[in-house]
């Protein structure tokens, strides 16, 4: 023990390594069991698939799910996965450029289409029950965000519109003389304020 004491070990720690050689034919360090984890490896891949690229879904309503606190879920979320917390993608609101060009295009349709004509406006709302305006639905997890799927901005169906300007059915109005943002020649557009607000005026969060 003399030359172990000389290159400035302990006698504890030379006694421990020579117990641990004759029990276990090794001199290093074996994995420890430790406290079990709350949730096992099946509950981590249950809980990975329920959120990943999805919103909606709370780490609160999670832990009740998994009888575990919500920190739990944050916690092994972050260690266990590469899953994470993503803000969701808003509107632009209405900006100044946009006014001008509405009331100077606004006008043009005005006075060039005839009396005898109507107008057919295409105006289309998407809107998911999961709820971006509700705080609790803000976020939305994934893994990837390149490889998210359009749960956020919603493609629309317009087949038979292309179908009718192809067939000539009526004249098109193109994108350089379109008023943009102009909800108020769109009538129909109360009705989806309207909508929404009865879908979202209980605080509605989608159910896993």
């Amino acid at each position: 023990m003399e030359c172990f004491k000389k290159e400035g070990c302990c006698y504890s720690t030379v006694y421990r390594v020579i117990q641990r050689y004759v029990k276990f034919s090794v001199t290093t360090d074996l994995p420890r069991s430790g406290r079990p984890r709350k949730l096992n490896n099946k509950q981590m891949k249950s809980i990975a698939f329920t959120v990943n690229n999805n919103s909606g879904i709370s780490h609160r309503i999670l832990s009740r799910r998994y009888n575990v606190d919500h920190r739990t879920i944050g916690r092994n979320l972050k260690q266990r996965t590469n899953i994470r917390p993503r803000q969701r993608i808003k509107a632009p609101k209405y900006v100044k450029d946009q006014e001008k060009r509405a009331q100077k295009y606004s006008g043009f349709l005005y006075r060039h289409i005839s009396n005898n004509c109507f107008i057919v406006m295409d105006g289309e709302k998407y809107f998911s029950l999961s709820g971006v305006d509700i705080p609790g639905n803000s976020l939305y997890y994934t893994s990837d965000r390149s490889s998210t799927p359009a749960n956020i901005n919603e493609g629309s169906l317009y087949t038979t519109s292309v179908t009718c300007i192809r067939s000539k059915f009526y004249t098109f109005c193109t994108k350089g003389k379109n008023p943009p943002n102009v909800p108020q020649v769109r009538p129909i557009e109360d009705l989806w304020g309207i909508l929404k607000q009865m879908v979202y005026a209980q605080n509605y969060e989608e159910k896993i």
